[in-house]
């Protein structure tokens, strides 16, 4: 079994707040966040590191959970143009009913404010046509957060509970910190409090919260990972190894 994580944590953003906060997450963006409609239907999916939009290497692995099981689709990633930094985007085709959960493992990122590596696990769920597969399965990752509340049709404020796994473990007492994706620069942080949203979970890595507006909401558990990788400097550094997952809320009516 690998090495617990040492520490376990997140954080999160509200872009476009004035009190600045320095968190990188890989963002993964669906042109929409279920599928209702066209059979088959794709789905596109941006995939960009950091609320800065910092510049990413070609992931490791993209792949696509399905109902039919595991599809790999590294090769179908396409970069994005015009853009100033590398960026990404991915077609899902979405060809059954059913829960899909994408997958992506990027590259090591090196952090010098942080004399480390971010490596960060990041999945979202998308349902076809609204028939519920294994959207609660664990995948096997090195680290996740396994959804304990339906992670989709879900509205604003509605609880979303999950549970935090270290190779398949609970971690039990991890710091789970939530990121707004606020795209519409819908708030704005009073003050740095309110910036980062933190709840810890129980013995069993159970956490919850409560959503409070519309959009997109990660949810992240960082911690250094067992392995260390050669830095600039050609010294042994730090390896953070995240569980990020992605969730919307609707507004209401």
């Amino acid at each position: 079994m690998r090495a617990m994580l040492t520490r376990i944590g997140a954080a999160a953003v509200l872009c476009g707040a004035p009190v600045a906060v320095d968190a990188h997450f890989l963002e993964l963006m669906p042109s929409a966040p279920s599928v209702q409609t066209e059979d088959p239907a794709t789905l596109s999916v941006a995939i960009a590191f950091g609320r800065s939009w910092l510049d990413m290497a070609p992931p490791r692995a993209v792949t696509l959970h399905g109902p039919e099981g595991p599809s790999d689709l590294s090769e179908s990633l396409e970069p994005v143009t015009g853009a100033p930094t590398r960026s990404y985007t991915v077609d899902l085709v979405i060809d059954r009913p059913g829960d899909y959960t994408l997958v992506v493992e990027p590259e090591p990122y090196w952090e010098p404010a942080e004399d480390s590596y971010l490596v960060h696990l990041t999945k979202i769920v998308i349902n076809a046509y609204g028939v519920e597969g294994d959207w609660d399965r664990p995948l096997g990752l090195a680290t996740e957060i396994v959804p304990l509340t339906r992670p989709y049709g879900l509205w604003e404020g509605n609880l979303f509970t999950g549970q935090v796994l270290v190779d398949g473990q609970p971690a039990g007492d991890a710091l789970v910190e939530i990121t707004y994706a606020n795209e519409e620069h819908r708030l704005t942080a009073p003050d740095e409090s309110f910036v980062i949203q933190t709840v810890r979970a129980d013995g069993d890595g159970v956490f919850s919260y409560a959503m409070p507006v519309a959009g997109w909401w990660g949810f992240a558990a960082l911690g250094e990972g067992p392995e260390r990788l050669a830095g600039p400097d050609g010294q042994p550094k730090a390896v953070e190894l995240g569980a990020l997952i992605w969730v919307n809320a609707a507004s209401l009516p």
